[in-house]
């Protein structure tokens, strides 16, 4: 998780932009009880391989996305706070990590 928070600070930048990986902890407890209420929750076998974590991501992202390598604002803070926001993070590292290129979502305060 450091080094993802590293990599994805380094490319986006640190202050008013949250990511994955840098998220105020009222926002992360928030994020974390729409994922279980709202469908998303994962089991712990559903990431045992590499395969299985991608298609269990794929569920999440309920779609394809054209993918924009680098850095990709996918909206305002208050966006982050619902399902579409989740299904968009969720496209965009599918399609990255299918198309073998890197892609750092994240939203502005």
């Amino acid at each position: 998780l450091e080094a993802a928070r590293r990599v994805h600070d380094e490319r986006i930048g640190v202050g008013s932009v949250f990511h994955l990986f840098r998220l105020p902890e009222a926002y992360e407890h928030d994020l974390h009880a729409l994922m279980s209420d709202g469908g998303f929750s994962l089991s712990q076998e559903s990431c045992t391989t590499k395969d299985s974590a991608l298609a269990a991501l794929q569920t999440i992202a309920d779609g394809d996305s054209s993918l924009t390598e680098g850095p990709v604002k996918l909206g305002n803070a208050k966006d982050m706070m619902g399902s579409k926001a989740i299904r968009d993070i969720a496209q965009n590292y599918v399609a990255a990590f299918r198309q073998n290129l890197t892609s750092y979502p994240y939203f502005i305060s």
